[in-house]
């Protein structure tokens, strides 16, 4: 039986929700007790960018691509989630939220429900955000601000649960809500109310006339671009899209053209048979030559600041999907992990992303001098672009810096800024990172500190020595008050046994996806996990 919260639904919507409650036997989880408070601890950052902005709508089965939802992570901060519970039916987690309005804090708040499929792959939980509801007025759209900011209260318990070890039913003990409440101080007299610093200054305004040369324009809109922001003007500016002179468009235009999986969509294929699809594959040349390679690795340096670099790593096998790609089950694939790999071009804007992107110069700058400090003969080090070898076109990687040097030939570095860990002395942040679930760091029995060999970090950086020919890696730990550098050698055993996997796994699973959208089209044959 439904709720009575479903039955304003038009018929449209309700048809979608009873599809959506149909993993549950029909049972409606408004209707569910969920007493127990079982909680998953699978929901991450990743997991709920990819749902927000890779989720299919069930009517027009594209992408919802709801980047107003990633900011909810606010609402749950300011103390808008005033419950949240769940239970579990088989494999399926049913949770439940209460969330005030962020307009409306004296409207009763908006029920939510989520549900979130739990696999173990590896010994290790994975899972994925199936549906949501929410009784608000976009609830049936399945990713409004009430059902991301639950997703960001459940991110938090994990954080919390894995940090400190503790079970989910011990939760309510260390959860404790964000300071503040959206009912307390709503108002304040005027004299106790912070407008902020006073700005005094002694010039006067004028009139005043730009007079500005193209040229100085140009430079202008290039010098904002190389700090990484999208620079509008430039379509208004300069014949080129992007500012570019003709021949570096050129060029671009080019890789964009002949070099990028996306152009290889056939629709008259999306309703053939897989077994058609990779017949047709196979009649595909997927291969680029060694001066196409170089050509992609030289024009997105920029990397996730540049459309282009999305465009060439649609379809591809990154170095980090890599892990994943090669532990999935071919006969029955993670969507998630297609979302990802033919998904959307939308950068992160999630806190613990823009906290990585503000501190990887950081990183990399103490990875420098550490080079610089062993006396490396010409020592020289640039950004990477998209890395393409010619000998695995269905790769690529994407190295945050690579060092060259006589005596170490090439080497890849890879940084990582780990969230939260600013009060952490190095004792206290070794020892988080240990403590992990699932740690990316190992300590053998001399106190080394090494990379773990099963975590997605290694897969990761593994394919970077691969792809870009480097002699070696660094694995860059950076925290505000310590920094851990770990040489990762190259692994050849491991690289081909896996590279074999991950070569399955294209042919097999992305090649009908990037062809004919087999898989995310239809949800046919996929696990959700």
């Amino acid at each position: 039986m439904l709720s009575a919260k479903v039955s304003t639904l038009c018929e449209e919507d309700l048809s979608r929700y009873r599809d959506k409650i149909a993993v549950l036997g029909g049972e409606d989880p408004y209707n569910l007790q969920c007493d127990a408070n079982e909680l998953p601890l699978t929901v991450d950052y990743d997991m709920i960018l990819c749902y927000l902005l890779n989720t299919l709508s069930f009517q027009s089965n594209e992408p919802l691509r709801n980047r107003k939802s990633l900011d909810s992570y606010k609402n749950f901060e300011r103390g808008f989630v005033k419950e949240v519970k769940g239970c579990k039916c088989d494999q399926i987690f049913v949770v439940r939220g209460k969330v005030l309005h962020s307009m409306r804090v004296n409207d009763p708040a908006a029920e939510c429900w989520i549900l979130i499929q739990n696999e173990s792959v590896d010994g290790h939980d994975v899972g994925e955000i199936r549906s949501a509801h929410c009784d608000c007025t976009a609830g049936a759209g399945e990713t409004c601000s009430h059902v991301a900011a639950v997703l960001y209260a459940l991110s938090y318990a994990r954080e919390t649960c894995l940090g400190k070890q503790i079970s989910v039913t011990q939760l309510p003990a260390y959860w404790c809500q964000p300071s503040g409440s959206a009912h307390q101080n709503l108002y304040k007299p005027v004299d106790e109310i912070d407008f902020g610093r006073s700005v005094q200054t002694t010039c006067e305004l004028r009139d005043y006339e730009l007079g500005k040369t193209e040229d100085e324009l140009k430079e202008l809109i290039n010098n904002i671009a190389a700090l990484g922001q999208d620079v509008a003007a430039s379509k208004a500016f300069f014949d080129t899209s992007d500012g570019c002179d003709p021949e570096d468009y050129a060029k671009r235009r080019y890789a964009e053209q002949y070099l990028s999986f996306s152009n290889l969509f056939e629709e008259h294929l999306v309703s053939a048979s897989v077994e058609e699809i990779i017949d047709r594959a196979k009649e595909i040349v997927w291969t680029l030559t060694e001066e196409d390679c170089e050509l992609v690795e030289e024009l997105t340096r920029d990397q996730s600041s540049d459309p282009l670099w999305f465009k060439l790593r649609y379809g591809r096998i990154t170095a980090s999907t890599f892990g994943r790609s090669v532990k999935t089950k071919i006969s029955n694939p993670s969507t998630s992990l297609l979302k990802t790999i033919c998904g959307s071009n939308l950068t992160q804007e999630l806190p613990a992303t823009l906290h990585g992107k503000r501190n990887e110069h950081k990183a990399i700058t103490a990875a420098i001098k550490m080079f610089q400090s062993q006396n490396h003969s010409n020592f020289s080090s640039r950004k990477s672009g998209l890395i393409i070898n010619p000998l695995y076109p269905y790769f690529a990687a994407s190295p945050d810096f690579i060092f060259e040097c006589t005596c170490c030939n090439k080497v890849v570095v890879e940084a990582k800024c780990p969230f939260k860990f600013e009060n952490l002395s190095r004792e206290e942040g070794i020892n988080s990172l240990l403590n992990r679930q699932h740690p990316y760091i190992l300590m053998e029995s001399d106190g080394n500190i090494v990379l773990n060999h099963n975590h997605e970090y290694y897969y990761q950086i593994q394919m970077q020595i691969f792809l870009a020919d480097a002699s070696y890696g660094i694995f860059v730990v950076w925290a505000s008050n310590f920094t851990l550098f770990i040489k990762v050698t190259k692994n050849a055993p491991f690289w081909e046994e896996n590279s074999e996997k991950a070569t399955l796994f294209f042919e097999n699973v992305l090649a009908p996806e990037i062809i004919a959208k087999h898989y995310t089209s239809t949800d046919k044959n996929t696990n959700k996990d």
